[in-house]
């Protein structure tokens, strides 16, 4: 996985992930979330930001192999979302994980189907939007989606 930076320099942030995939921030911008597309290998890591959003050292955020196990799912990690408590939602085994601020396990969305992304939306940002392997589903929440400006 690589980084641009703004003067267009390349750099190398890590090679633990043969498949990254779906990225997003915390509210605050400080954490980098990955999910990694590998069956092999289906976690979220997490990668604190410093004020000039370069990366530091990774650390595991989640491991879903347990929960592919649980579910009978061999569906890797893929698009991943945040929420205005920092929570992740990300496309997993079963439907979309949804994961707090400290990486537990808070539940999934089950959709019944193979899916691949997600995003928050609508007039107040509480509708998500999941993209699914034949269907594009949306779902009221009680939370807001983050909108980074």
């Amino acid at each position: 996985m690589y980084r641009l930076d703004p003067a267009g320099t390349v750099t190398l942030v890590t090679r633990e992930l043969a498949f990254p995939n779906g990225i997003a921030l915390s509210p605050d911008d400080k954490v980098l979330y990955v999910t990694s597309s590998d069956v092999k290998q289906p976690v979220v890591i997490a990668l604190p930001l410093d004020a000039a959003a370069r990366p530091g050292a990774s650390r595991l955020f989640f491991d879903a192999r347990p929960l592919c196990e649980k579910l009978r799912a061999d569906r890797p990690m893929d698009g991943a979302v945040v929420d205005e408590l920092g929570n992740l939602w990300a496309a997993g085994p079963g439907g979309i994980v949804v994961l707090s601020p400290g990486g537990e396990y808070l539940g999934t969305v089950l959709t019944g189907r193979d899916t691949a992304n997600c995003a928050f939306g609508g007039p107040d940002g509480r509708t998500l939007f999941i993209t699914t392997s034949n269907a594009l589903l949306r779902i009221p929440t009680k939370v807001r989606g983050h909108f980074h400006p």
